[in-house]
């Protein structure tokens, strides 16, 4: 009993960490030109027409488009909780497909391990990828982290169906084809990252057992279909033509193009991932070499990375995109570490007794050294993002006024450099002195009327 009291309040303390910095993130770049589309909605109907006007003709994520149109309907601090609700969600998720032992394994699994949520929760605070952009900005939250957290929902649910001796019930199936579909349509390469990795637990299945089960054929069916869902949409098109756009600057074609996009992402790799791929292939050499766990690796361990290499090669199909797209792969690489911290240290009592307490002496100074670094980092970019959200708020305030007074154009300051952190998308989207800037033409549209932004120093000398 006390195990669930202290795993609920690990919980509890993972929301309100995040939900502080959701409470002082403002709505930022394409989230003001959706408020300006969400002041013509006439009904709940409203939501579903932006979103199916999305998916034809922007991108073809009618998952991100919904929840996107859903967000900016409702009150902003109405959607601070619910995507705190969301990022718990996905902490656990990630818990869960760590601790999750396939019936071959040799591990016991704990059910409310506190120690290794919080370990979780650390590790993916600190190494996850654009975490102001994909997990606290309205947009993209709406793009990466609900739909990272409906592929995990789906792999988690299809782990559990394929381990059971049961025949799964009709409900479970359904869940189990809705959540599928839901997980294909979701990204572009996250989502065929999950197919793989669900066709990967499949034949390691096969192997061990040498028995189809419906599970087999229903979830990676269920979720092609709904990548088919995403990948031929008009928005797919409209996506690949403008990213080719942006790309048919350099000056490379054909195959030099191609390569010049494998290079553009190994180096985003080694810029995202070195030190976790480094962590990664530490803890397997210990795993193999040391603890003789290479079938444990082979099961739970090397999935995760192939799904994350996956997501991440999948993307030299296009020009080089923004860090983001990365934030997918970033998930299935940091549940292969957390995956092999937990098998390297699920015997640490055992092995305390063979070789000193070194596994527990490398386990706390892992644990120590996440938790130091967050004691400093928290609220040194909380105080951040509150000063980033008092300046936005003073433009709107200026920019109000002088709309109310039929000014024609306003003059605002920049946000200071100095207040720039990881946690907020603000410093990168920053309106500038063109007027005509698509930054500053969300402003113009939301509120108006024509916003100029000038660096503060200059601000504060004008008249």
């Amino acid at each position: 009993m006390k195990t669930k009291i202290y795993f609920l309040s690990a919980l509890i303390l993972c929301f309100l960490m995040i939900f502080l910095y959701n409470l002082y993130t403002p709505y930022l770049s394409d989230d003001l030109n959706n408020l300006a589309d969400a002041r013509e909605m006439d009904s709940f109907w409203h939501i579903f027409r932006l979103a199916y006007q999305g998916y034809l003709s922007v991108n073809p994520r009618i998952i991100g488009h919904l929840l996107v149109a859903f967000f900016i309907s409702i009150p902003k601090a109405l959607f601070n909780v619910l995507n705190s609700g969301a990022f718990v969600l996905l902490i656990y998720l990630i818990y869960d497909n760590v601790t999750f032992s396939p019936p071959n394994s040799h591990a016991s699994p704990v059910k409310y391990d506190v120690g290794l949520f919080l370990f979780c929760l650390l590790f993916f605070w600190r190494y996850s990828v654009g975490f102001g952009d994909t997990i606290l900005w309205l947009s993209g939250a709406a793009n990466y982290l609900w739909p990272a957290v409906i592929i995990l929902g789906f792999i988690s649910l299809f782990r559990r169906l394929l381990a059971s001796d049961k025949k799964p019930g009709l409900p479970a199936l359904l869940a189990l084809i809705f959540l599928g579909f839901l997980a294909g349509c979701c990204n572009e390469n996250t989502s065929g990252a999950a197919i793989l990795l669900v066709l990967l637990f499949i034949l390691l299945k096969l192997r061990e057992t040498k028995r189809f089960q419906a599970v087999m054929l229903v979830a990676p069916i269920s979720a092609t279909l709904g990548f088919f869902f995403l990948l031929l949409s008009p928005g797919a098109r409209t996506r690949l033509s403008y990213m080719a756009d942006i790309g048919s600057g350099g000056d490379h074609t054909g195959m030099a193009a191609f390569f010049s996009r494998v290079y553009h992402c190994l180096v985003s790799i080694h810029a995202l991932f070195f030190e976790l791929l480094i962590i990664l292939l530490i803890l397997t050499i210990l795993l193999i070499v040391w603890q003789k766990k290479w079938e444990q690796v082979l099961d739970s361990v090397l999935p995760f990375f192939i799904a994350g290499m996956a997501a991440c090669f999948a993307l030299v199909l296009i020009p080089p995109p923004m860090p983001r797209a990365y934030f997918g792969a970033g998930i299935f690489l940091a549940i292969a570490c957390l995956r092999a911290f937990a098998l390297l240290f699920a015997s640490r009592a055992e092995e305390k007794q063979n070789n000193g307490g070194l596994l527990p002496a490398f386990y706390c100074i892992a644990f120590s050294v996440l938790t130091l670094w967050m004691i400093f980092d928290y609220p040194f970019n909380l105080v951040n993002l509150a000063r980033i959200e008092r300046e936005e708020n003073e433009r709107i305030a200026i920019i109000e006024a002088a709309a109310t007074d039929g000014q024609a154009r306003v003059i605002v300051p920049m946000y200071r450099p100095e207040f720039e952190n990881r946690y907020s998308y603000a410093h990168r989207q920053d309106m500038v002195a063109d007027g005509d800037y698509w930054i500053n033409s969300f402003y113009e549209n939301l509120y108006g009327i024509r916003v100029i932004a000038v660096p503060r120093a200059v601000w504060d000398d004008l008249p």
